[in-house]
């Protein structure tokens, strides 16, 4: 099961797909898979911000994207592909510990073993 996205991350789904080309109402909602409501909200509290603009095309609502927006989504993009970046980099330092850690581990549980031909002939002596 996926988790839930966040609002910052439905905020950059409606902005890259407004980037796209994307600018009527319901072509915007089925691309961000969004229901009605929350993407109505999220395209006036944009609005608001001056990230969006509302443009009327013969009686018809349409939404670009302001320059202001475009800035934004070129900054959380940034911010994902470092995230993304230091994410990988962060697993695959865990994955090099993992294995140090299971070598060392496999070292020690092989010297701790008493070999067969050496304990007998301790005991003998």
């Amino acid at each position: 099961m996926t988790r839930k996205r966040s609002r910052l991350e439905m905020y950059l789904d409606v902005l890259e797909t407004m980037e796209s080309g994307i600018n009527k109402p319901t072509n915007i909602m089925y691309k961000c898979n969004l229901s009605w409501v929350p993407m109505q909200e999220i395209l006036n509290s944009m609005i608001e911000k001056n990230l969006v603009a509302e443009v009327e095309k013969e009686s018809k609502k349409t939404y670009e994207i302001t320059q202001r927006g475009r800035d934004l989504l070129g900054y959380l993009q940034n911010m994902v592909d470092v995230l993304a970046s230091r994410r990988q980099k962060v697993t695959a330092v865990r994955s090099a510990r993992m294995k140090s850690t299971f070598v060392t581990q496999l070292g020690r549980d092989i010297l701790a073993t008493p070999q067969a031909g050496k304990s007998s002939q301790t005991d003998a002596s």
